[in-house]
C-alpha cells in the first residue's frame, strides 16, 4: 500500500482518505472535490455563486455553535444540491439521525460520497433546527426518488415546499410529541397535494398511510418510497392519521381523474358492457355511431336461450323505420358496472347522442365503477382501524376508547360530521362507498343509547370540519360492510 510522508510522519492511503473526509479538510482538498463534480452542474448556473456556497459549507465549532449556525448551512447545501443536474442530484446527500435515548441528533452532508460537514450530539431542544434538517432531507430524498423512477426534475417546487414547511414549523412553539406528528402529517398532505408540480405521474405514484396492525405506528409513503414512520400516541394523532389517509387517497384519485384519457376510458368500459371478445370488438366500432342514441332506443329483452345477455333495439323512424340491435352483458351489477339492469335503465332513461356519451357521463360520478377500486386502500385502512379498536382492548384503552360503544360513536361521528361534505370527482365518498346503505351506517342505533352529556370528550366523534378548513377533516370515515 502506498504512503505519503508529511513532516516525517508516514500517512497510509487509508489515513489519507480519512483526512480527506474529516471536518478539517484543507482548501486544496475541497477545491479538488469541487472541480471533480463541476461537470454535473446545470447549464446557465453561476459557477461563482455555487463555489461560494460550497466554500461556506464548513462545520461550526464543535459543541459551541448555536443552532442557527447549523441551520444556516442548509441554505448553502441547498444551493449546491439544486445546482446539480437532476441525474446527479443524488450525489449530494444529507443524512439526519435522532438518538431518542440521549435526546440528541446528528447530521452529515456529503458530496459524491465525501463528507463536507458533520455534527453530532446536538440537543433536540434546538428550536426548529432539527425539523429544518429533516425537511431538507425528506424533500431531497423524495426528489431523488421521483427523478430515478420517473425522470422528474423539480428543484423550484421543492424549494417552494421547503419554504412552506418552514412556515408550518414556525406555527408551532415546540415541535415535540403530538405537535411534531401533526406538523409531519400537515407536511405530508402538502407534498401529496403537489405531486403533479413535483413531476410525479398520475399513475404509479400513489400516496399512502399504512397503519400497523395494532395501531401503534403509521408509515407515510409515496409510490414505493417511504418518507417516514411515527407513533400513534393519542386519539388526536389517530384522528389526524385517518383524516390524512383518506384525504391523500382522494387527492390522488382526483389527480388520476384529471389525467384520464376519456377515449381510452370509454373503450375500457365496453369490457363491462360486452363479455364476448368478438362482440366487444364490434361494439367498439359502434359506440360513436349516432344511430344508437336515446331518441332511437325502443327497448331491451333477454336474449332467447342465453340469459347472460340482453338485446337492445334501436329504430330510426325518420329513416323509414330502420332497425338495429345490439347484444350486451346481462350479468349482475356488483360495483356500479355498466351492464345488466343498470345498463338497461340507462339506455331507457339517459340523455345521450351516442353510446360513448352515455358511458362518459358517468366518469367522476358515484356511478363511475373505477372510484370504489381506486379508493380501496383508504377504505380498507379505515375499516382495519375500526376492527382493531373493536377487537383489541389494549389498543382501545391506549387511544382513549374504554369500550366498543365508544369506538362506534367515534366512527359514526366521523361518518356524519366529516364524510358527508367530502367531495371526490363529481361526487362524494359517502356515495362512492354507499355508506348510507351499509350496516355500518346504522351501527350507532344498534348500541345502547347514551347521553352525550355523560361522555368524556374523547368518547364522541370529532366535531364537524370548520368551514374555513374544508379539507382538514375532509376524508376521515370508515366502511364496515
Amino acid at each position: 500500500m502506498s504512503e505519503v510522508r508529511i513532516n516525517n510522519v508516514a500517512l497510509s492511503q487509508n489515513r489519507l482518505e480519512q483526512i480527506e473526509g474529516a471536518q478539517t479538510l484543507n482548501e486544496a482538498q475541497r477545491m479538488g472535490l469541487f472541480d471533480r463534480v463541476v461537470d454535473w452542474f446545470r447549464g446557465g448556473v453561476k459557477s461563482e455563486a455555487i463555489r461560494q456556497a460550497f466554500d461556506l459549507l464548513r462545520a461550526p465549532a464543535c459543541g459551541s455553535a448555536p443552532a442557527s449556525q447549523h441551520q444556516g448551512l442548509l441554505q448553502h447545501f441547498n444551493v449546491l444540491h439544486n445546482a446539480l443536474r437532476a441525474e446527479h442530484a443524488d450525489k449530494c446527500q444529507l443524512t439526519v439521525q435522532r438518538d431518542e435515548d440521549t435526546q440528541t441528533w446528528s447530521y452529515r452532508m456529503e458530496l459524491d460520497g465525501k463528507s463536507l460537514v458533520s455534527a453530532t450530539g446536538l440537543p433536540m431542544q434546538s428550536g426548529h433546527t432539527l425539523a429544518a434538517f429533516e425537511d431538507q432531507a425528506l424533500l431531497a430524498n423524495l426528489g431523488n426518488y421521483l427523478q430515478d423512477k420517473f425522470g422528474a426534475d423539480s428543484p423550484d417546487q421543492r424549494q417552494v415546499l421547503q419554504e412552506k414547511f418552514a412556515a408550518i414549523n414556525a406555527g408551532h412553539a415546540d415541535l415535540a410529541g403530538d405537535c411534531a406528528t401533526h406538523a409531519t402529517l400537515e407536511k405530508f398532505r402538502l407534498v401529496c397535494a403537489n405531486l403533479q408540480p413535483l413531476g410525479a405521474p398520475a399513475k404509479g405514484c400513489f400516496p399512502a398511510v399504512q397503519l400497523s396492525h395494532d395501531l401503534g405506528t403509521a408509515e407515510l409513503s409515496i409510490g414505493n418510497h417511504v418518507l417516514g414512520e411515527y407513533m400513534i400516541s393519542s386519539q388526536s394523532v389517530l384522528t389526524d392519521t385517518l383524516t390524512t389517509m383518506a384525504q391523500v387517497c382522494a387527492g390522488a384519485v382526483d389527480y388520476m381523474l384529471q389525467a384520464r384519457d376519456i377515449d381510452q376510458a370509454v373503450l375500457a368500459t365496453v369490457q363491462d358492457m360486452v363479455d364476448d371478445r368478438d362482440e366487444r370488438s364490434v361494439m367498439e366500432g359502434r359506440i360513436h355511431d349516432p344511430f344508437f342514441c336515446r331518441a332511437n332506443f325502443v327497448g331491451a329483452r333477454v336474449l332467447e336461450g342465453d340469459e347472460s345477455k340482453f338485446v337492445a333495439t334501436f329504430r330510426d323512424a325518420s329513416a323509414g323505420g330502420q332497425e338495429q340491435t345490439l347484444v350486451f352483458s346481462n350479468r349482475l351489477v356488483t360495483n356500479a358496472e355498466l351492464r345488466g339492469a343498470n345498463l338497461q335503465e340507462k339506455l331507457a332513461t339517459g340523455a345521450y347522442a351516442t353510446l360513448a356519451e352515455l358511458i362518459s357521463q358517468r366518469f367522476g360520478t358515484a356511478e363511475d365503477s373505477e372510484l370504489p377500486y381506486l379508493t380501496t386502500t383508504a377504505r380498507f385502512g379505515l375499516a382495519g382501524a375500526l376492527s382493531c379498536l373493536e377487537d383489541d382492548a389494549d389498543a382501545g384503552e391506549r387511544l382513549g376508547f374504554p369500550d366498543a360503544a365508544c369506538v362506534h360513536r367515534y366512527f359514526q361521528g366521523l361518518k356524519d360530521n366529516v364524510l358527508g361534505p367530502m367531495t371526490l370527482g363529481r361526487t362524494d365518498l359517502a356515495q362512492v362507498w354507499r355508506l348510507e346503505s351499509t350496516a355500518y351506517g346504522s351501527m350507532s342505533q344498534q348500541q345502547p343509547a347514551a347521553d352525550d352529556g355523560d361522555l368524556r370528550p374523547e368518547e364522541v366523534g370529532p366535531p364537524a370540519a370548520p368551514p374555513s378548513q374544508p379539507h382538514e377533516m375532509t376524508m376521515l370515515a370508515t366502511f364496515k360492510a
